[in-house]
């Protein structure tokens, strides 16, 4: 399993934070990044370092994974 980071945007309740979900590949965790926030999110990332946690201080809302 790998893990994936998401973010949300600026203007979403959970703006300022990112969520990790480690599955089998990119479609399912996007999946299971919308059934559990919707299509309400910005973006998905397969890399740590591009999701920009130091630049934006973003913090961890929660990991999780795509098994329910």
């Amino acid at each position: 399993m790998k893990d994936y980071f998401f973010t949300f945007s600026f203007d979403h309740g959970c703006a300022g934070f990112y969520v990790i979900i480690s599955g089998e590949n990119a479609p399912k965790t996007r999946n299971r990044m919308t059934e559990l926030f919707g299509d309400y999110w910005d973006l998905q990332y397969e890399n740590k370092e591009l999701v920009g946690i130091k630049k934006f201080q973003l913090k961890l809302l929660n990991k999780f994974t795509t098994q329910k």
